[in-house]
């Protein structure tokens, strides 16, 4: 079965969706269902509206993206055998993708027209503006962050393999359970000799070692389905690169680890599909699908505008006081 990238309705499951699923059924509606094929130009106005909501982005959010771009960049120089840029260069290019966002957002008619070229920050859209100190946490941010990246060991080891003993993974690939496309996108994947293939996570935010590990799991699968790289010796190692925290942790993935990914998946997938209806990817009706109860964070949504009616009515609070 081979997933379309574009149909985000299409019955397939991530990691990912799974998370924003059990974090707020109502976004997952509008994400997954509302925005159905609104890339389309004559796609129906509800569709576009919040497919067009969907691309929204924070600067943090701007920034993960392109630490795991300069991730990329380095990695290819080390394959190339070529100069790694340093870390002055890599902050420059950084800087540019923020400031890049932050000159989009001045141009709201430019958003609707191409939203997936001109992005907007969620706040800017909003017209709430950047929280004091924004500019300056994320500033220090992008320089710790990438201080981690370039002193990382994973570069000397990288070094020591040959460009068919790694994979630089950027697009999300998929591997089937049960004949259902399961996305994933390890970030670096590596073979180092006389030992089992290691499957690297960049994370640029707090870490959660627990849930880490069962992502590692899941990508375990899919290096083993999707890259058709056996497991060794019992299994795979997992690493997980805390460039915010400036802290790693490594994993051993079993194949009970990985036995264990799928049965999530299982279970993940009989919810998804005690969610739809009769019609190929179309929702069982909008009731299965309520907002979450914490609503203390609904402004930071997206989808704000789409349930900003709905909230005021039940709850007749200021947005930044909804009470959770």
């Amino acid at each position: 079965m081979q997933a379309d990238p574009k149909d985000v309705a299409s019955f397939s499951w991530s990691y990912s969706r799974d998370e924003l699923l059990r974090a707020c059924r109502r976004r997952y509606y509008h994400r997954y269902h509302s925005a159905r094929e609104g890339w389309r130009p004559d796609a129906p106005a509800g569709a576009r509206h919040a497919y067009r909501l969907a691309q929204l982005t924070t600067l943090d959010q701007v920034l993960g993206i392109s630490l795991h771009a300069r991730a990329r960049e380095l990695a290819a120089s080390v394959l190339a055998g070529g100069v790694q840029p340093g870390y002055d260069a890599l902050l420059e290019r950084t800087r540019a993708d923020l400031n890049r966002v932050c000159r989009a957002s001045r141009d709201l008619a430019a958003f609707v027209r191409d939203p997936r070229r001109e992005p907007v920050l969620l706040s800017v859209y909003y017209g709430r503006g950047l929280p004091p100190g924004t500019v300056e946490r994320i500033r220090a941010k992008a320089e710790a962050c990438l201080r981690c990246l370039v002193a990382s060991p994973i570069w000397e080891e990288l070094a020591r393999c040959t460009p068919s003993q790694v994979h630089v993974l950027e697009n999300p690939g998929t591997f089937e359970v049960d004949g259902i496309p399961v996305w994933a996108v390890p970030d670096l994947v590596f073979t180092p000799a006389g030992r089992r293939p290691v499957i690297v996570d960049w994370k640029s935010g707090r870490v959660d070692p627990v849930r880490a590990g069962e992502q590692l799991s899941l990508y375990g699968c899919f290096v083993r389905d999707g890259l058709a790289l056996p497991p060794a010796d019992g299994g795979y190692e997992g690493w997980i690169v805390g460039l915010a925290e400036g802290e790693d942790w490594s994993y051993d993935l079993s194949l009970d680890d990985l036995r264990g990914a799928e049965q999530r998946i299982r279970r993940g997938l009989d919810t998804v599909r005690a969610l739809l209806g009769e019609r190929p990817g179309a929702p069982a009706g909008f009731g299965s699908f309520p907002m979450t109860e914490r609503r203390g964070r609904c402004p930071e949504c997206p989808f704000w505008e789409l349930c900003e009616t709905e909230i005021r009515a039940g709850t007749g609070s200021d947005p930044g006081r909804i009470a959770p």
